[in-house]
């Protein structure tokens, strides 16, 4: 039971070492103004496929689990999924 726990808890330590880009302020933004919704959201989109590479590097340097590897990916790759979604919704 306790490896069980160690394993729960290492888990989400991960996750949230590599979602934790996702949650930080972009000082500036390349894409302009980082008031405009457009901008925010290509500033989204550049985090999202840099924390897809960083963590493609984690797990092919033995740095990740497969299933933890797995779970995060599926998650970054939904929201990445959004977001390319409502930039082609604005640019419409």
């Amino acid at each position: 039971m306790l490896i069980f726990a160690a394993t729960v808890l290492m888990s989400l330590v991960t996750a949230y070492l590599l979602l934790r880009p996702l949650l930080a302020e972009v000082p500036e933004s390349r894409f302009g103004n980082t008031n405009s919704a457009l901008g925010d959201l290509h500033a989204k989109k550049e985090r999202l496929i840099q924390v897809l590479k960083d963590l493609e590097l984690d797990y092919n340097t033995d740095k990740l689990e497969e299933q933890d590897y797995i779970q995060t990916k599926r998650a970054i790759s939904v929201e990445l999924a959004k977001v390319l979604t409502r930039l082609e919704n604005l640019d419409n």
